[in-house]
């Protein structure tokens, strides 16, 4: 058994932390089955951050136990962003800057 992280998932997998006595709700199996949907042609670079990105967030998901309403909020608000684009002006490269991952 690995160490468990703070979110209760085994460090460097995708497997829910059981501590040998207690059942997992979530499917074990989803987020490898996610990234094993990938293309053969996918360059191994964007492999790699687009396996990262997915655990990560499957790992949030399950961290903060995300409703269907509140994935729904979420996706209405980054739709929000993309449909008010103008030429000068990209919404979601401001969302970037407020999440701190602008550079």
């Amino acid at each position: 058994m690995g160490v468990s992280n703070s979110n209760g998932f085994e460090a460097n997998t995708c497997e829910p932390a059981t501590n040998g006595n207690t059942q997992s709700k979530f499917d074990p199996l989803f987020t490898q089955r996610v990234i094993d949907l990938m293309s053969s042609e996918t360059k191994p670079r964007n492999r790699e951050i687009l396996t990262s990105l997915i655990k990560h967030v499957h790992d949030f998901c399950r961290e903060v136990e995300l409703t269907q309403d509140e994935w729904v909020i979420g996706v209405d608000y980054i739709n929000s962003l993309g449909q008010s684009y103008q030429k000068n002006r990209n919404e979601t490269w401001r969302l970037c800057d407020i999440l701190g991952v602008e550079s």
